[in-house]
């Protein structure tokens, strides 16, 4: 939020698999939102190889709180403030 929102971005168990938000990349910025995609990493995959597809969502500023939008959006971690 006007570049100064600070928050950790917690990883998150999916079943089995995890998404560790150090593998996260942003794909697009505008305004107040910002779209990231996070690897998922299976149990048996090595730290810099992650298999399990692909999870995209944007992140927004509510003028609060920072929410998630997009059909993945429930697998993705939050920030936390």
């Amino acid at each position: 939020y006007n570049n100064r929102f600070v928050g950790e971005m917690p990883g998150k168990k999916l079943g089995t698999s995890n998404i560790y938000s150090e593998n996260a990349r942003i794909v697009s910025e505008a305004g107040q939102s910002v779209s990231i995609d996070f690897p998922i990493s299976r149990a048996d995959d090595p730290n810099c190889c992650p298999s399990g597809g692909t999870i995209y969502v944007t992140y927004y500023w509510t003028g609060k709180a920072v929410g998630a939008s997009g059909p993945q959006a429930a697998e993705a971690p939050l920030p936390q403030t």
